[in-house]
């Protein structure tokens, strides 16, 4: 179904068609990480956390989907401070990521 066939009232159609974006800055606002290498590490971090948080609902599902409800003892795993990132991992979302040349920041002075 294409955008111009959904019906006003069909918001569950409607919704497949938007797109969710996610802005990145590389470096540019250090105040609350160091340097830029220190908010390349954080932003590091945060992917692997992420990924430890994918696979681990990976697992859960293909479990559900086996039919293996005794290994289904604990709660889906989901933490609201990762979903953007997980969500990113899965492909729902798209990054637009920006950084600036380290050559910009050679001479600066403050």
């Amino acid at each position: 179904m294409a955008p111009h066939e959904v019906g006003f009232f069909d918001e569950f159609a409607f919704r497949s068609f938007l797109i969710t974006t996610f802005r990145q800055a590389c470096g540019e606002n250090l105040k609350g990480y160091g340097n830029r290498m220190d908010s390349i590490w954080s932003l590091r971090t945060a992917y692997t956390e992420a990924m430890k948080i994918k696979l681990a609902q990976d697992e859960y599902c293909a479990n559900a989907e086996n039919g293996l409800w005794n290994s289904l003892a604990a709660p889906f795993p989901d933490d609201l401070k990762w979903e953007m990132l997980v969500d990113v991992l899965r492909g729902k979302v798209k990054v637009s990521m920006t950084q600036f040349p380290s050559s910009l920041f050679d001479n600066e002075s403050e």
